[in-house]
């Protein structure tokens, strides 16, 4: 849904966010468990071969979320690289608040128009910082500022690295999508969007 030139896209942000206002203050692990070694991951898109290419360069761990075409030839990648990744396969819905919960950081370095990923809308409303490319939608849920180059693993791959370096930094970013989820994106907000059109009308 559009209302004057914007995309419109609702969420039930108490239900994301009553348990997640902690969530950003360090780099978690998906699963919202620490895991058998304890290391950290990430979430990500299964179709983006960037996110394991950022992975093998900063060595920062990498949980890939999802099924589809390319799994193969992704897995393939991430073992000639050496790449700290696991592939969760399909994930159920009702487990992805669950994901969200103990993750770091969510990636999005999609090279398609992504209207309006629903994805990102879940990580902000958990207080989970967002690496997406300034494609579609995507700058306007999360800010231009902070979307990245479309293509550009270089520039994935130096965020990444800094947000795993610096957890305050990880604390505040989360912060301020919990604000941003909330002011743009509530259901309440989309309600009252949806009652102006139909008046107008």
């Amino acid at each position: 849904m559009r209302a004057r030139g914007k995309v419109v896209r609702a969420i039930d942000t108490p239900r994301l966010t009553a348990a997640s206002v902690g969530v950003s203050r360090k780099m978690g692990d998906v699963l919202n468990h620490a895991g058998a070694q304890g290391e950290p991951r990430l979430l990500a898109n299964l179709y983006a071969a960037a996110a394991v290419e950022a992975a093998a360069a900063t060595g920062v761990p990498l949980r890939i979320a999802g099924q589809g075409p390319e799994r193969d030839a992704l897995e393939r990648r991430a073992r000639e690289l050496r790449a700290p990744v696991t592939f969760l396969g399909r994930i159920p819905r009702d487990r992805v608040a669950s994901l969200l919960a103990g993750a770091g950081a969510v990636l999005l370095p999609s090279n398609y128009h992504e209207f309006s990923p629903y994805a990102v809308l879940e990580a902000m409303a958990a207080g989970v910082p967002v690496l997406g490319s300034a494609v579609g939608g995507v700058p306007e849920l999360v800010g231009a500022e902070r979307v990245l180059p479309r293509g550009d693993t270089g520039a994935l791959s130096e965020r990444l690295r800094e947000l795993w370096a610096e957890p305050e930094r990880r604390r505040q970013e989360g912060d301020a999508l919990i604000a941003r989820v909330r002011r743009n994106h509530s259901e309440e907000l989309f309600l009252e969007r949806l009652l102006s059109l139909y008046r107008a009308g």
